[in-house]
């Protein structure tokens, strides 16, 4: 078979669940007995699949929701208040998690931040200067004074 996506088996019957690893399925779900968070876990591993191929991801998760966001979509995070902001596409997404944290999770990744309270994806800055960073997209940023040497590097 030369098929290079993913395959879930969701039948009402478990007779052919054996059948299911001739063809490396990635689950095989039962309707009517597959719990929520099981069905939960077998799509989180089907988007993080679906993300490494794709280009790396981070999963990101907040009252319930969970976010499979691809780190070259991702523009910049803010931090304000204890809740961190990530602005990627036309979209974005609150949760709890301190930047220091994020900028050691995404560090070679070409992230820098450029403000105790920002974290920017280095491609989609346009022009850096000694007060603030601006974006592709006309966002404009502020760069934090013990941020600057680090700025001017990258």
């Amino acid at each position: 078979m030369n098929y290079s996506g993913e395959i879930v088996f969701f039948t009402g019957t478990i007779d052919y669940a054996v059948n299911g690893y001739d063809y490396e399925a990635l689950a095989y779900l039962i309707k009517g007995k597959t719990s929520s968070e099981r069905f939960s876990e077998v799509l989180r591993h089907f988007l993080l699949r679906k993300g490494e191929r794709s280009g790396e991801v981070i999963i990101l998760r907040c009252a319930g929701e969970t976010r499979v966001i691809n780190l070259s979509a991702i523009k910049y995070f803010e931090v304000y208040k204890r809740l961190t902001t990530v602005y990627y596409g036309d979209s974005k997404f609150s949760f709890y998690s301190p930047l220091a944290k994020l900028s050691e999770e995404l560090e070679g990744k070409n992230f820098v931040r450029v403000h105790r309270a920002y974290l920017v994806n280095a491609d989609y800055i346009s022009k850096k200067t000694m007060r603030d960073v601006t974006l592709r997209d006309g966002a404009v940023l502020p760069a934090g004074r013990n941020y600057i040497k680090k700025i001017k590097e990258d």
